[in-house]
């Protein structure tokens, strides 16, 4: 079998590795979970071995793989495919990510948003980390982030070390590095901005190294001047939709964001092959492709209804936005699989 590097469904990479990672979480949730089964899951990594030893130019190290499926997402082999869990794929922006997976497992609800972010241009590691910083800016405008969630953001390639979020200085630069546009934005003396900025750096690492708990105005107040607090009172409060508001938003949606890379499409796509056979995965594939970037429209109505069916909690339910039209019953992006 020839493994090719790009699997061409006519659109670009980024939709590809979307739609065989969606349809790779839609296998293992349907009740043959190859993760949770130690022999299917020898057998599946043998038969993947094997695979790749016919094509040495693609280097891939299958038990990590395996692994790592496990451990973005560690309760993927304990759901069952519409009775606890739901995919929804696309959705309206700034209302959902490309893979939106809705769990009520443990009784406990909630949106695993999932961006797909691939890119296999000489200038990968640039426009990625770009792409990262783009996701979170949409999650501070998204309408969803009410409800409880998760965000990952799933990319092909390397990236600088603190995009990966995995501990709190990484943490604290990328809050201030998405915070530094909004109050360059405003319109003040430029002093008065650096020092604004200064400030949130250092509650930033009081808060997260150190554990502390203080208000933020409180904060301000004892670091600047007593008339430098009272137009900076007035700028956190009074900015385009508060700037506390954002800072504190963007806290949250960081403290719940995971950022992987490489898992590997090719192996996705084998994964996939032994599941399914080939002529069953590219029907599943060619479905997925035509109809979620068909524009068909879908009922607001059968969404909520196939969140009941799975136990989510009927006071977040309605909270869910799904279209910037709040009036209207359809919205034309989005397929439950």
């Amino acid at each position: 079998m020839n493994i090719p590097n790009h699997i061409h469904f006519g659109l670009g990479f980024g939709f590809k590795y979307q739609y065989l990672l969606s349809t790779l979480l839609h296998a293992l949730m349907i009740g043959n979970n190859l993760l949770s089964d130690k022999n299917k899951n020898e057998a599946c990594q043998k038969y993947m071995i094997k695979k790749l030893a016919k094509n040495p130019s693609i280097h891939a190290n299958v038990p990590i793989f395996m692994k790592n499926i496990k451990k973005i997402f560690p309760e993927i082999e304990k759901l069952n495919y519409k009775k606890d869990a739901l995919l929804l794929l696309e959705g309206e922006d700034g209302f959902f990510e490309d893979i939106n997976l809705f769990t009520t497992h443990n009784e406990s609800s909630k949106i695993n948003f999932i961006q797909v972010k691939g890119s296999d241009s000489a200038s990968a590691k640039y426009s990625l980390q770009t792409a990262i910083k783009k996701t979170l800016n949409s999650m501070l405008k998204n309408d969803n982030a009410i409800i409880p969630f998760d965000l990952i953001i799933l990319i092909n390639e390397e990236v600088t070390s603190w995009y990966y979020l995995k501990d709190i200085e990484d943490r604290i630069k990328m809050i201030n590095t998405i915070l530094e546009p909004f109050i360059q934005d405003i319109k003040i003396n430029p002093s008065l901005r650096t020092k604004i900025i200064t400030v949130f750096d250092k509650y930033l690492n009081k808060v997260y190294l150190n554990g502390g708990e203080e208000d933020i105005f409180e904060y301000f107040e004892t670091k600047v001047t007593k008339k430098q607090y009272e137009k900076i009172k007035l700028i956190l409060e009074e900015n385009d939709e508060s700037l506390i508001k954002n800072f504190n938003k963007l806290c949250m949606i960081v403290e719940n964001t995971k950022v992987i890379d490489k898992l590997d499409h090719r192996l996705i796509y084998l994964f996939l092959k032994y599941h399914y056979g080939n002529d069953k995965l590219t029907k599943i594939l060619w479905n997925i492709e035509m109809k979620s970037m068909s524009g068909q429209e879908t009922t607001i109505d059968y969404i909520q209804e196939g969140l009941e069916k799975i136990g989510f909690d009927s006071s977040l339910i309605y909270d869910i936005k799904f279209t910037k039209k709040s009036s209207e019953t359809t919205f034309k992006k989005g397929k439950i699989l």
